[in-house]
């Protein structure tokens, strides 16, 4: 007498089939959090602008904001590609005055070859691209509104 039943073998689950939900949450989680909407957190505003040098756009720099006043505001940058740069609002800025600085690093000096490997004291460094005017001197300030847009361009020249 033949028997047309069919026997199914589970395995118990394995660490990594507990993982990949666990690690999908948590990715979820962090998206949602990180997204951010409008107005972000604390009054945070959206900031977005262009930055260009002798009227050509800058790529691979950085643009920072560091609050004028003593009593508050917040810290933000963010990337310059091609010329563009732009904060959310939830890593915006509070309204007020802030001084701007612009940096690019070019490329490091290669060590010299009788340097000892991991001599922290010859770390070569990459020099500023960018005028002292525009970064550790920099004379760039901007106004955050509490409403409308917050577009900042800046016109730097050498």
């Amino acid at each position: 007498m033949s028997s047309n039943s069919t026997t199914v073998y589970s395995a118990a689950p394995t660490a990594r089939d507990r993982f990949v939900p666990v690690l999908a949450g948590l990715v979820a989680a962090v998206l949602l959090t990180a997204s951010g909407c409008g107005e972000g957190a604390e009054g945070r505003k959206a900031v977005s602008g262009t930055v260009t040098m002798n009227g050509a756009p800058l790529n691979d720099a950085m643009i920072e904001f560091s609050p004028m006043s003593t009593d508050g505001g917040s810290f933000s940058g963010a990337a310059i590609v091609d010329g563009e740069y732009s904060i959310p609002a939830n890593k915006g800025l509070l309204p007020g005055q802030y001084k701007v600085m612009v940096t690019m690093a070019g490329s490091a000096p290669e060590p010299e070859l009788d340097e000892m490997p991991g001599d922290s004291s010859v770390v070569p460094v990459a020099p500023e691209l960018i005028p002292a005017k525009y970064n550790s001197e920099s004379t760039l300030t901007a106004q955050v509104e509490s409403s409308g847009e917050n577009t900042f361009d800046f016109e730097l020249t050498r």
